[in-house]
């Protein structure tokens, strides 16, 4: 799991000891179907640092090898004591690395067993800007282009974005579809990035002149009479309110530092399918949503949301956007609002806990959490995954709440198991449909977010989503599932390429620790199956 492409390889132990041999790229696989990039095989194979093959604790300041047993035993103890005396002391930080089942799995034991407020998923920062114009314009956080949507493409336009370094596999399809008859590849980066390197055209515009670019653009769409004027008057609402506070586009293309053939450039490549990708060049920016916002606003202007078209954000993250709709941190599962109460009391009776023990809001995210761990009230954290002080390295108050979090290190390090890709969901914009792959039982609570078919009619696919005022959104109503053991998703939905659909085990230490130590704090069924 080493990036949001989601990869699958074939990987062969060491006949001495612990590791890997030999890494490759899963010829099976429906995502990459063999393909593999160096990083992805190297850091798999060798990854930096030492393999954790077994639970150390903390005596006399020094870790030593312990039992499980000794291990969730100190865990269950101090964080139960914790728990007795306030229910928000303890804090949990995940991880965009995690599955499915395993970040529902924590999500359930942070809100639902310890109650606290100071949890994290790890996957809100780097794409918050994505997920809030998702939602404006689509009414979920759910991207509306998939894999498949790649080669049918005839533009891609990579906006602030360096796919050939950071998604390789990815980068293949793309290279490949913009090399057929009549396709290109427009690169937006005011870098010469290896992508730009390789694109038909680059623009470069000055650094933080996105926003006035994108909006260039559509203002010239509107400028020239390119508007899908029959989809945008069915299938969207804010279309006239979008087009009184557009800029002049020469004058915006001045803004951008860009000549004005770079706009009509863009402009021409809408009248043919278009994909636009986008990374952290636009997202991690005060400017982010805005610009994201804007690239949304391009495709929905000229009705590129349907096959080979569409508003494509670029993960990090192996399972970002897995973690986020499962983890019930921005939101309850099966995307619901989080402050509805309605579903608060839904998810407390699925849960079998007291709805006054969830949270009542979805606390002060990664930043806010390790402050508190420097300020209080916070005693002990709980960071199945990797948790590094890196992203807080220019901030004092949350540094101080790692080191004081870590005192030279954890008491009880996470222990990295070696884990079955084929078991355990990811959610991708996977080639058979979007969502997650693999069966799906009716009490399967992992997955519980709505499943549809990847190829509707076209005029089926753009009647979707909220109203919301101001930018260009998609009208009609948010489909979301009514009970959170809800019908099973339709067959075409979920892929059915054969092991790859397989259930099994527990795929790492966080999902199981988060099962057994959920056993011993809550015994009488408080928490039932957390």
């Amino acid at each position: 799991m080493r990036c949001a492409v989601g990869c699958g390889h074939v990987q062969r132990g060491v006949d001495v000891g612990y590791g890997l041999d030999t890494v490759r790229g899963d010829a099976a696989h429906p995502v990459n179907r063999g393909l593999a990039c160096q990083r992805g095989v190297e850091e798999t194979a060798d990854p930096s640092g030492e393999w954790l093959t077994q639970p150390l604790v903390r005596r006399g300041g020094e870790l030593k090898k312990t039992t499980w047993d000794v291990a969730l035993a100190r865990i269950v103890e101090e964080f139960g004591e914790t728990l007795e005396r306030d229910r928000v002391g303890v804090a949990v930080l995940g991880s965009g690395q995690q599955t499915n089942e395993a970040a529902y799995a924590l999500g359930k034991l942070a809100r639902g067993g310890f109650g606290t407020r100071y949890y994290d998923a790890n996957t809100t920062l780097c794409m918050a800007s994505a997920v809030n114009v998702y939602y404006d314009a689509f009414g979920s956080d759910a991207p509306p282009c998939t894999y498949d949507d790649i080669p049918d493409a005839e533009s891609h336009v990579v906006w602030g974005a360096n796919p050939r370094v950071a998604h390789p596999v990815m980068f293949r399809w793309i290279s490949d579809s913009a090399d057929d008859p009549d396709s290109e590849l427009i690169v937006v980066d005011p870098v010469e990035s290896e992508t730009a390197e390789t694109a038909d055209t680059h623009v470069s515009p000055d650094l933080g002149g996105d926003l006035d670019l994108a909006r260039a653009v559509l203002a010239h769409v509107v400028e020239t009479g390119r508007v899908d004027e029959a989809f945008v008057a069915e299938s969207t609402s804010g279309f006239d309110d979008l087009v009184a506070g557009l800029p002049d586009p020469e004058a915006a293309a001045d803004r951008a530092g860009v000549p004005f053939d770079a706009v009509e450039k863009l402009a021409d490549a809408l009248d043919d399918p278009t994909l636009i990708y986008w990374g952290m060049g636009v997202n991690q920016s005060v400017q982010g949503t805005d610009t994201a916002g804007a690239l949304v606003d391009c495709c929905l202007a000229t009705g590129n949301v349907g096959p080979g078209s569409g508003p494509f954000s670029l993960t990090g993250q192996s399972n970002s956007m897995g973690t986020r709709v499962c983890s019930s941190k921005g939101g309850w599962p099966g995307q619901r609002d989080f402050d509805d109460p309605e579903s608060r009391e839904l998810v407390a009776e699925e849960w079998g806990v007291p709805v006054d023990r969830l949270p009542d809001d979805t606390g002060p995210g990664p930043v806010g959490t390790v402050a508190a761990i420097a300020d209080g009230p916070i005693e002990a954290v709980y960071a199945p995954a990797r948790a590094r002080r890196r992203g807080a390295r220019h901030d004092r108050q949350p540094r101080r709440g790692l080191r004081r979090a870590a005192r030279g290190g954890p008491d009880i390090p996470p222990v990295g198991r070696r884990h079955r890709p084929r078991d355990h969901r990811r959610t991708r914009r996977t080639r058979r449909g979007r969502g997650v792959r693999g069966p799906v039982s009716r009490r399967r609570e992992a997955v519980v977010v709505p499943l549809r078919r990847r190829r509707e009619p076209r005029p089926d696919r753009r009647q979707r989503r909220t109203d919301f005022g101001g930018r260009l959104t998609m009208a009609g109503d948010t489909q979301r599932h009514e009970r959170i053991d809800g019908e099973r998703p339709p067959a075409n939905a979920v892929s059915d390429r054969g092991e790859n659909a397989r259930r099994g085990e527990s795929s790492g230490h966080g999902s199981l620790a988060a099962f057994d130590v959920a056993s011993e704090l809550f015994p009488t069924g408080d928490a039932r199956s957390a």
